[in-house]
Formats: C-alpha cells, structure tokens, sequence
C-alpha cells in the first residue's frame, strides 16, 4: 500500500517533470502554483500521466510490496468518504489493477494494486469508509456495505452486566490517552460531534442490591448496565426537548427492595447490603417493566430485551422508538449518520476493557497527528474515537475503536435508538 507520503513525493516528481523545473523546486509549500489541490484535479492529472506515475511508484517499492501494472484509467466516480466526512473521487484502474481514492488537499485516501470492483461500474456516486469499504443506501435510507466482516456474537445470548467496576483502564481524557498511548500530538481532524443536553449516570446510583467483598468490604452495584443505558437514552429524549412528557431525572421516588419478589433471595445469602433508596422515577418504570416483563433481578440482560424494554417504557408515556440491532464492524455509517442526525446510539462490547457491558454512544471525533515527515512532506495517522455514557460514571468516558477498549473485543453491537 502507497503511503501519503510516497505518494505526494510522486506528485512532486512528476510535476518536476512536466513543467521542466530543477529539483527541489516544487515542494510541499509550493505545490499548489503548479497543481490545485482539489480531488478532481488531482485525479485528472494522475490520469493523464498514469503511465509515469506507475514507472514512479514501482521505482520505490519495498521489500513486500506489490507493484502496480496499471496503464488507464477504466472509469471514475465521485464519492463521498465518510470517515473523513469529505468528498472525494474513485478512479478504477484496467482490468484487475486495482484502484485509488483520492480527497482534497492532495489526500490518498486509498490505493490497491490488484482487484476489481464491477459493483461500482454502473454507478454515478457513492461511499466509502477507511476501514470498512465501500456502502450503498439501501431502500430504508440506511448504509449497507458491500464488503464488511459481520461479527454472530451471540447478541441474544450475552448478559450484559459487568460486576468489575475497577476503573481499570478507561478513558477520561482522551487526548492525552491518544498522545501518551502512540505518542506524538493529536488533533481533532474533520470529523466529530457530540450531541448537547446529554447527562451520563453511574449505574451505582440506579442500583437497590449491592454486592459486598468479605475480604475488603467493597460493595458493586447491581449488573444493571443495560437498564441505565436505557434510562440514559430516555432522558437525553427528555432533556432534548423530544419526548418532554417524560419525568426528568430528578423527579425521584422512594423504592423499598422488599417489595421485590426476589428480595428474600438475596437477602439471606448476606452477600448483599440492601436498602431502601431513591430512584429516578423513569428509571423506575424501566426496571419495573424489566422485572415483570423480562425476569430481571440483579444482573443480565440482553441485547434483544433491552430494545423491546426502551421501546415499551416509551409508549407507556405516548412515544415511539424506532430501534433496531446492527452487528459489525464499522462505526461511520452506524454512528455518524445518527448522531448528526440528533441520536444516541446503544453499544454493547463482549470483551476488552468493558467486558459484556453495555454503554452509550453520543458522540464521536477522528484524531490525527503527524507520523513522519519525509522531505518535508508529511505523513498522518488517523484513529478514530467514540463518547460514550459507560454507567460507571457520571462524566463522560472515551472509546479507542483501536486500542485498550477493543482489542480483546470478540464482537460488538450498534442498537439505533430513533
């Protein structure tokens, strides 16, 4: 794979050439006297001297890398590149060859040596996705992708409610985690939200049972993650102005545990401090209609029963949630598209720091910081970030789509919560 930088410097020799220039006269700070920096001007000049650019890429080849035998362009389409939320252009090389993404600022964006796309051929516009590829908008107005590794976590059979509430590990400022963690100096690039009159709580405090450690004396709250997920999103409904006859967060009421059928249970193992406390009248009628409903007592629950719980909590004060289960890999279609569009999304990890957990997502930003500088062209890495509500605590707490959250991740799923 061609590197920004390889790729530029390429940029650069050809139009040595072509304008009969000595060396070193066109460099970065000057490229655009000699070539404008939008996408299709770009695309129009890697096309008309393809032949060169070629000859230029193999000259530079390392150890391993695959050479690029295209000699034209077949056929080319704007397309919009989501993880950057920029507009760009797909250039198909002949035949098996490959192809290129170009954007703005003389971004490569992608190149591939080999493949063909014949999906893409009839097309007139369509998206990408660093990581995931290439998507189309389905009959529902959604993002479909093309090609994505879908993950059958067994979505119905985890039950999301993770006792571990260390602190190990997660992220509360997420800059200094991104610098400290791949060093250097990152910075918001083009693409972030966050969506406003959004309140995180601590499933601690939502909690009636909490279990006691002999050794230590330190108590956990109930495994209650999905019903504060849920109280979460109703209130940032409320507080958003989208269902205003919800009860707010603090409209509480008093909740006796010895009036749960379950109370006796845990109440002679003496494993558990149990008291009366004062709860969130929403999210009271949550975990009434979850232990009516759904059997819940003091921990699990899944994914399928948290969707039909918020729905139905919902209708109970005369509103309706459009919600439904996508499992993947990809976050650009299945959360930028609905936090632009005003909405939190539900998340559910099975592995990693959170373990089977479920959190909220309301916003999300793309980091970049300078790799290398080559020449004095430089070189950017890209990671990609989520904000989310974890309900371990009532700030927010940051999501590394690659790092210490998801790498011992086995599989995650994105709940759209309209």
């Amino acid at each position: 794979m061609i590197t920004a930088t390889k790729f530029i410097l390429i940029l650069i020799t050809l139009l040595t050439v072509t304008f009969n220039v000595q060396p070193g006269e066109i460099t970065e700070d000057n490229i655009g006297d000699y070539l404008a920096s939008d996408c299709m001007t770009v695309a129009d000049f890697v096309s008309d001297n393809l032949i060169d650019f070629v000859n230029e890429y193999n000259l530079i080849l390392e150890d391993g890398e695959c050479p690029l035998n295209a000699t034209y362009v077949e056929f080319r389409i704007p397309i919009y590149i989501m993880t950057l939320d920029n507009e760009g252009v797909y250039l198909d090389f002949d035949g098996n060859n490959g192809y290129m993404i170009l954007a703005d600022d003389y971004e490569l964006v992608a190149l591939e040596t080999s493949g063909d796309l014949p999906y893409l051929r009839e097309l007139e516009y369509s998206y990408y996705a660093i990581d995931d590829g290439f998507m189309y908008i389905d009959n529902n107005g959604e993002f479909e992708y093309y090609e994505i590794e879908v993950i059958d976590n067994g979505e119905n059979d985890i039950q999301y409610g993770n006792w571990a509430q260390n602190g190990k590990n997660v992220i509360s400022d997420i800059r200094t985690y991104l610098n400290e963690t791949y060093g250097g100096s990152y910075w918001i690039h083009k693409t972030n939200k966050t969506l406003n009159n959004f309140s995180c709580f601590d499933q601690y405090y939502t909690s009636l049972y909490f279990k006691v450690d002999e050794e230590t004396g330190i108590s956990w709250s109930e495994g209650n993650c999905a019903l504060n997920s849920i109280f979460t999103v109703l209130n940032f409904y409320k507080t958003s102005g989208k269902m205003p006859k919800l009860p707010a967060s603090d409209d509480k009421i008093l909740v006796d545990p010895k009036n749960d059928y379950f109370y006796s249970k845990y109440a002679q193992t003496g494993k558990y401090l149990i008291e009366p406390m004062k709860l969130p009248k929403l999210y009271n009628s949550i975990r009434d209609y979850a232990i009516k409903t759904h059997g819940y007592q003091v921990g699990g629950f899944s994914g399928d029963e948290s969707l039909s719980t918020m729905k139905s909590v919902a209708a109970q004060y005369g509103y309706s949630i459009n919600g439904w289960d996508l499992s993947s890999l990809s976050y650009e279609a299945r959360v930028m598209t609905d936090i632009n569009a005003g909405y939190p999304v539900m998340m559910s990890t099975g592995g990693g720091v959170y373990g089977a957990h479920k959190l909220t997502v309301f916003g999300y930003a793309t980091y970049a910081k300078v790799k290398k500088v080559i020449l004095g062209v430089k070189y950017y890495d890209y990671k990609k970030t989520l904000t989310i509500a974890d309900n371990w605590d009532t700030e927010p707490r940051y999501y590394d789509m690659y790092g210490i959250n998801a790498k011992c991740i086995s599989g995650y799923c994105f709940t759209k919560v309209r």
